[in-house]
Formats: C-alpha cells, sequence, structure tokens
C-alpha cells in the first residue's frame, strides 16, 4: 500500500495485517522528520494469531531497513554451496508448520571447517552467522515455484 492507504488502514477501528507489515511501519514510523508523517497511532488493543511463532520463531530474523548495499552478495553464494550438503534429519531439523529449521550439533563444525573459521557465533562473524541461517532455511523451506521463481537462468 502507498502511504495514504497506509494512513487511511492505521486509523480504522480495527486494522489487519502481518507482524512484518506491522514491523516495518513501526521502523518507517520511527525513521520520519515530522510527526505527519506517521502511519501508525495510539494503539488500545491487539489480537495476535500465532504469538509464540511470532515472539520465538520470527524474533531469529531482525526487521531491518537499510538503504541498497554497497556489500558483495558473494558469501550467500558461498554459503550456499557451503549447505548444500547438508541432509535434513542428521545435519538439520525442519519443521514446515513453524517454518523453522534447527542445525544439528554437529553440524556448526563442519560450516566452520568449510569456511576455515574457528567460531561462527564469534562477534566478528555475526555476519557469517546470519548467511548460514538464511542459507540453512533456504535450502530447508524454500522451494523453487512455490517460494520463489528463476527467470532467464
Amino acid at each position: 500500500m502507498d502511504f495514504p492507504e497506509r494512513k487511511y488502514a492505521y486509523s480504522c477501528d480495527v486494522t489487519f495485517g502481518t507482524n512484518n507489515e506491522f514491523g516495518f511501519d513501526y521502523l518507517r514510523d520511527n525513521m520520519v522528520i515530522y510527526q505527519d508523517q506517521m502511519v501508525q497511532r495510539d494503539l488500545n488493543y491487539a489480537i495476535v494469531d500465532e504469538v509464540d511463532s511470532i515472539l520465538i520463531d520470527e524474533a531469529r530474523t531482525p526487521l531491518i531497513i537499510s538503504g541498497p548495499g554497497a556489500k558483495s552478495t558473494d558469501m550467500y553464494a558461498v554459503m550456499a554451496k557451503a549447505v548444500a550438503g547438508l541432509k535434513e534429519g542428521a545435519d538439520y531439523t525442519l519443521d514446515e508448520k513453524q517454518k523453522t529449521v534447527a542445525a544439528a550439533d554437529s553440524t556448526v563444525p563442519k560450516i566452520e571447517k568449510i569456511l576455515g573459521i574457528n567460531n561462527l557465533y564469534a562477534p566478528e562473524n555475526i555476519e557469517l552467522s546470519h548467511c548460514f541461517t538464511a542459507a540453512l532455511r533456504a535450502k530447508a523451506l524454500m522451494k523453487r515455484d512455490r517460494d520463489y521463481v528463476v527467470r532467464n537462468g
């Protein structure tokens, strides 16, 4: 929706949306210069469906608003290759209903060896750990022609 549509939706007595929509609108509202540029207003109540999923599972993937990236996307390709050989059940567990993927304890050392690092979760490797999580989710959960489309190769 464009700004006037979002502003109108939030002015209604009942506003329906996803946690991501509300989250990104909240982030955008906190970046504006003037209060009239905000779309959300003070809320009295919220009814949240599947709150456990939002607070636990979705909380692992932070909402971030940023400008265009200048960094290379090579790490995503490297990480996609690193997780390509991982097997469900042995290297990770998958819960399709909850849309969660969890690496087995034995998987992280494999990935660290492939990447040539000592600790995937060390502060200096935070970007690598995020790429690993994204690559594992993509491998296990995302299906071609359902979750994404490949055109022209």
